[in-house]
């Protein structure tokens, strides 16, 4: 029997609210400012290990009515709750609609890993079913459920962005452009130097132009930096076995450390490395908006059209700066020198 797509979210819904949170489960509160919601796992489920990775969670006792919940299941639970909402949704064309911000249910089905991830904006009530948690790519635990940040801080007139961060008194400067192109390098040497991070690589943006931490998490790959690393050496890490990174775990909110819970964002710069030229940077004011805008829609295609419009409206406020840097170790003093003189300005 095939269900239209608000038959299957009613069917999903009723099932979910079947589940009996007893002692089986546990129950996290997960803050990012002033954007607050739940999440649900089962006790001794592997994906307990994500929430680690974000800066300010909390375990709480029951489930507040208001507040976003997301529940993550596998194995068994998993199959029974898809199971009676409709094992056709597998085969549907529920998600084509995501890009826009009218369509409320939202459902992100990766066939190639054994997963469906789906999310209501008007009851607030998120699903995370997979076959096997122990199957996720590593970026689930490290960076977990970003799909569902993004739906709810869009709700807050916030964005979930692709970018690294650094700070200084409560003002910093964001770091944007695709991978490998520098942010948590710029990072950890910048925190190097005495400075604080809101993430190396998602944070949260308001509209008013405000950057909250997510994560707690640090990423580093390959030899560049390694003077810097000393920094994060009292931390816990562990190793992204897919991307080839170490990942770092530091301090939550209440710990001294190099993470910040927030900061007012004063520019937006894009970084690319290149091996074009060599020694010293360029420096321009032409940042593009695709540069700072894409990477970030590209992991994230979810509500198109509202990711642009608050993108758009942040950026525009913005100073802004294109960074170009040579790929190899010459260039640090004086780019960590402009950086520096960057932060203070306006202090």
């Amino acid at each position: 029997m095939r269900f239209s797509k608000s038959e299957w979210f009613n069917r999903l819904e009723k099932r979910i609210d079947e589940i009996r949170l007893d002692d089986h489960f546990l129950i996290y509160l997960i803050e990012i400012g002033e954007i607050k919601f739940q999440v649900v796992i089962e006790r001794g489920a592997l994906f307990n290990k994500a929430i680690e990775a974000f800066y300010a969670s909390s375990l709480v006792k029951a489930l507040t009515p208001s507040i976003p919940v997301i529940y993550c299941v596998d194995q068994n639970l998993a199959s029974d709750i898809i199971r009676a909402s409709g094992d056709e949704i597998i085969s549907s064309n529920f998600y084509q609609d995501n890009k826009r911000f009218e369509e409320k249910q939202i459902v992100i089905n990766d066939v190639t890993r054994s997963f469906i991830k789906t999310f209501n904006a008007t009851t607030g009530l998120g699903l995370f079913a997979c076959r096997d948690f122990k199957n996720l790519p590593p970026w689930e635990f490290f960076s977990p459920l970003k799909e569902f940040i993004h739906l709810i801080a869009l709700q807050s007139d916030c964005w979930l962005a692709h970018g690294g961060s650094i700070v200084d008194k409560r003002k910093g400067i964001l770091f944007v452009g695709p991978g490998k192109s520098g942010k948590s390098s710029t990072t950890i040497a910048l925190i190097s130097q005495h400075m604080k991070t809101a993430g190396d690589d998602y944070v949260c943006l308001s509209q008013a132009g405000k950057v909250y931490a997510i994560y707690r998490t640090i990423k580093h790959k390959g030899d560049r930096f390694l003077n810097f690393l000393s920094c994060l050496k009292d931390y816990k890490k562990s190793s992204d076995t897919e991307s080839l990174k170490t990942v770092y775990f530091c301090n939550g909110p209440h710990e001294d450390g190099p993470f910040i819970d927030s900061f007012e964002l004063k520019g937006i710069y894009g970084l690319e490395l290149t091996s074009d030229f060599s020694g010293g940077m360029m420096v321009t004011d032409r940042l593009r908006f695709n540069y700072f805008f894409m990477s970030t829609a590209s992991q994230m295609p979810l509500w198109i059209d509202q990711s642009m419009k608050l993108a758009g409206s942040i950026f525009t406020n913005m100073d802004r700066k294109f960074l170009v840097l040579p790929k190899d170790e010459t260039f640090h003093e004086d780019f960590l020198n402009f950086l520096t003189k960057k932060i203070h300005e306006g202090h």
